[in-house]
């Protein structure tokens, strides 16, 4: 493996960094020719080291988002290359508390995102066809971000947030997933009308948990969804 990542360390560097667009990760590396940069990263993604996604019901010229899918070096080029000047100079463990400690939970966001993806084709009783997630701006230009976006095999939507939490999230979580959706409804992302149907599945998962007023309205059917928590996830 030492060789391969020293010949595509440019390109793991910069996708490590947030770098997830072939034409940012061209910019970082320093490439003009965008077919090179594509083929070095389709290389990666066939050795499984980089995985590639893009929004649910996002069109075929749509824009693919680069990760590096192997753990170990998703945390080397996110950390260790990051602080790998002060790495030589100072403790790790000042590094750790001075720095990573601080960016930790960001990352495990991420993390915990494919774990919950792995867990509901594990555990879940409606199995999906498809499974995305939704980043961009409403037709007011504002920030709209939904972890899970999928098309049940029943032709059901399912949506849903994904929480990476130390202490239990309340109602506020699902009256924001809510709100979301109706923005992407009235800006004519169709998947986001079909989320707010009736019969459409919702899902929230919390590492944390979730604070009683939440596990009562959803116990008294006020909120119409499933709540997982990590004790699921791995029961």
């Amino acid at each position: 493996m030492g060789l391969y990542t020293y010949r595509f360390a440019h390109q793991l560097n910069a996708i490590g960094s947030g770098r997830s667009e072939l034409s940012l990760i061209a910019d970082r590396v320093g490439l003009d020719k965008h077919n090179l940069v594509r083929e070095k990263v389709e290389t990666l993604e066939g050795l499984g080291w980089v995985e590639r996604s893009r929004n649910f019901g996002a069109g075929p010229t749509s824009a693919w988002r680069y990760r590096i899918a192997d753990p170990a070096l998703r945390f080397y080029y996110t950390f260790v290359t990051k602080y790998h000047t002060a790495l030589g100079r100072e403790p790790a463990l000042d590094i750790w508390k001075n720095q990573i400690e601080a960016e930790i939970d960001a990352y495990m966001g991420h993390i915990f995102e494919r774990i919950v993806q792995e867990a509901y084709v594990r555990i879940s009783d409606e199995p999906a066809q498809e499974w995305s997630r939704w980043e961009g701006k409403d037709r007011e230009r504002q920030s709209v971000e939904i972890d899970i976006v999928s098309r049940l095999l029943n032709g059901k939507m399912l949506t849903g947030a994904i929480k990476w939490n130390a202490r239990p999230v309340g109602l506020e979580l699902h009256k924001k997933h809510m709100d979301q959706l109706n923005r992407l409804a009235a800006s004519g992302q169709g998947w986001a009308r079909e989320a707010l149907e009736p019969d459409a599945r919702l899902i929230y998962v919390a590492s944390g948990g979730f604070k009683k007023n939440f596990v009562k309205a959803v116990e008294e059917g006020l909120v119409p969804a499933k709540l997982w928590t990590l004790e699921d996830l791995y029961s």
